[in-house]
């Protein structure tokens, strides 16, 4: 009889025969179960519960919430308010809303910075619930008829391999 190999995140278990093989998956079953309760920091590797990222990166990577032009997300010093910069107010801009999740410094920056110029497909996932965070956080209640991701120069796009802004983007596709 054929051995059958049942392999999923956390082991590997060889069966013997068929009549096996469901014991197996119920094993396979009960320790995904077990282990999903505390999941990997797909950046620092430590433990989070019921979200993508622990609680030291998820205060490294703070949230703006306040105190930003809604329009062109000048950042105000002082101000906790949500409100038009001067320039938004007197001038006119040709987008509906502008959203961010946060400023380009910090572990933000090296997350960004490691996947565009090094190809790190590991930190996607966290790019991109950064993005679906920065979405909600905005308060769209409607869906864009369409996303266009900003373009690169073709000779870019052949060195890289991949456009950084088309594969973040592909979450809210």
């Amino acid at each position: 009889m054929k051995n059958v190999y049942l392999t999923h995140f956390f082991k590997k278990v060889r069966c013997f025969d068929l009549k096996k093989t469901l014991r197996c998956s119920i094993r396979i079953r009960e320790s995904f179960f077990n282990a999903s309760n505390f999941l990997r920091c797909p950046i620092c590797g430590g433990q989070s519960q019921g979200d993508i990222l622990c609680d030291r990166c998820k205060r490294s990577l703070k949230e703006i919430t306040e105190g930003y032009c809604p329009l062109c997300g000048n950042l105000f010093p002082v101000s906790k308010e949500i409100t038009l910069c001067g320039d938004c107010s007197t001038n006119l801009r040709q987008w509906d809303w502008f959203g961010f999740y946060g400023v380009y410094n910090g572990l933000l920056k090296e997350l960004i910075t490691s996947f565009k110029y090094l190809g790190d497909f590991s930190v996607l996932g966290v790019l991109q619930e950064l993005l679906y965070r920065a979405y909600v956080k905005n308060n769209i209640s409607f869906f864009p008829d369409i996303v266009v991701p900003v373009p690169i120069h073709i000779n870019r796009l052949r060195k890289r391999g991949f456009n950084q802004s088309l594969e973040i983007s592909r979450l809210l596709v």
